[in-house]
């Protein structure tokens, strides 16, 4: 009941932000609008293929590669978004001073195997490092390009938020099940859909600055 609730409130929301870019794409043919509809409409699929199924036959699926393979495709958007909103510049410090992220995306990659979806595991560890890399590229850019500081630093934030948020719920179910508020994975899933929400915010900030 509250996996469907959740995820219902987060599925509308997805589809609401997803019309919201759309309009703005179509009436200002701006290319970060249109990569931002496309990241809230993969992402609303990846939510409404996990609704139906919950719907239907009463549990979450079984073989999940169809919902992920919608997220994952999310990510890819959410990259080419903060890719253009940084004039594709590139990265600011060498990934060898950012060594923390690949190793970390890719330690939960190993230990997230042990339940299987090896492939998946290993395509989201590439795409989360290349998210949080690029997000700290931007906070970076800011810091040395004073004429535009903080232009970006609110979208910057969120990615890195959206990135630690999934982590958290894809680490918590290892651990915790259950259909209540007990389980703190409906706490992050809460906050990772005020985060999708204000991805939008962040993005109008950019664009219309």
């Amino acid at each position: 009941m509250i996996e469907g609730l959740e995820n219902g409130i987060q599925m509308i929301l997805a589809g609401i932000c997803a019309g919201i870019a759309i309009v703005k794409a179509v009436t200002t043919r701006n290319r970060t609008w249109a990569f931002l509809s496309m990241f809230y409409f993969t992402f609303f699929l990846g939510d409404l293929y996990w609704a139906l199924h919950i719907i239907f036959y009463h549990k979450t699926p079984e073989f999940s590669f169809i919902p992920y393979l919608n997220w994952i495709s999310s990510y890819l958007f959410l990259w080419l978004i903060m890719y253009y909103v940084q004039d594709g510049k590139k990265i600011a410090q060498p990934l060898k001073r950012m060594w923390s992220i690949p190793v970390f995306t890719f330690a939960m990659a190993i230990f997230y195997m042990q339940y299987g979806a090896y492939l998946n595991n290993t395509i989201t560890a590439v795409m989360m490092c290349t998210l949080m890399v690029r997000a700290i590229n931007g906070l970076i850019i800011e810091k040395e390009e004073q004429g535009s500081v903080r232009k970006s630093y609110l979208l910057n934030i969120l990615v890195l938020m959206f990135c630690m948020m999934e982590y958290a719920m894809w680490t918590v179910s290892c651990f915790f099940s259950g259909d209540t508020l007990a389980n703190p994975y409906y706490w992050f899933d809460f906050g990772l859909t005020v985060i999708i929400g204000l991805i939008l915010r962040a993005v109008r900030k950019v664009v219309e600055q």
